[in-house]
């Protein structure tokens, strides 16, 4: 119990130093009763080792795009933004600020998640669908010309006939000074 609770203390003081909540990082790093693994000896080197393999960057950022495709759009950021910060020679990829980018701007976070939406097209200029997830989080907060840009880029690259057709009929809808995107169409989108 005594090697539990410096592990707790432990855990609680990085998530202090990393500015989170200490239940927010018990939370993502888990803990679990003695013997529940299996192991006898408790638990304790199982958590540490949980805790260790779980701060690599790409761990964090897997959980990260586990966390934004369920809804908990802040805490993905949380970890993409702490798999860059402690790790100085990681690089997140573009496909990952992608999967960030769509899904928060489903989920209603498109101001939180624009700069991901950013860096995926930095790293990857001439990927259509990463255009596409930016020109949704630019239409959701309000950039009409930046998301038209986006959305023309898909339509003209994309081999994808009834998604083009779609983004030609958005594109029709934002110049006529309508918005496609309501909340029916923003649930199918969950599922493009």
């Amino acid at each position: 119990m005594m090697r539990r609770i410096g592990v707790l203390a432990i855990v609680a003081a990085i998530a202090a130093g990393m500015g989170i909540e200490a239940k927010v990082a018990l939370a993502r790093f888990g803990t679990r009763p003695a013997g529940s693994d299996g192991n006898e000896r408790g638990s304790t080197a199982v958590e540490t080792d949980a805790i260790a393999r779980r701060r690599s960057p790409e761990a964090l950022v897997t959980e990260g795009e586990r966390l934004v495709m369920r809804g908990e759009v802040i805490e993905a950021i949380s970890l993409y933004e702490e798999a860059q910060a402690l790790h100085t020679f990681f690089s997140v990829g573009a496909q990952s600020w992608n999967i960030l980018c769509w899904y928060g701007s489903l989920w209603g976070h498109a101001e939180e998640v624009l700069e991901a939406c950013e860096q995926a097209v930095k790293l990857d200029p001439d990927n259509v669908e990463i255009r596409d997830s930016r020109g949704l989080a630019r239409a959701l907060v309000g950039d009409t010309d930046g998301a038209i840009e986006d959305f023309q880029a898909f339509v003209e690259a994309s081999e994808n006939e009834p998604r083009r057709f779609q983004r030609q009929n958005w594109i029709e809808m934002l110049q006529a000074g309508e918005n496609p995107f309501t909340p029916d169409v923003l649930r199918m989108l969950f599922i493009d």
